[in-house]
């Protein structure tokens, strides 16, 4: 069974569950939402602000092309819950 994807505006694609944004048009990282728990540590430590909290103090990549996949964000991550979509 294929997973529903709903295309917004921007360009991002985002699951229908919404576990799982992923911004890989755009962006560098990919935020697994479902791991995520808001601490905002990653908007925090980011040096460039790449990623900001949501309304709902969830991380969103905010300004990929600022990104200079420091790992900033992903290795301070409690969570586990960013990893990189560059190869």
């Amino acid at each position: 069974m294929m997973e529903a994807v709903k295309t917004v505006s921007d360009g991002m694609a985002i699951s229908a569950a919404r576990t799982t944004v992923d911004y890989t048009r755009k962006s560098p990282i990919k935020i697994n939402r479902a791991w995520c728990k808001g601490c905002d540590i990653c908007s925090a430590l980011c040096p460039r602000c790449v990623l900001e909290p949501d309304r709902n103090r969830m991380p969103v990549v905010a300004h990929p092309e600022e990104c200079t996949q420091c790992g900033i964000c992903w290795m301070h991550c409690p969570d586990f819950a960013i990893t990189s979509n560059v190869n």
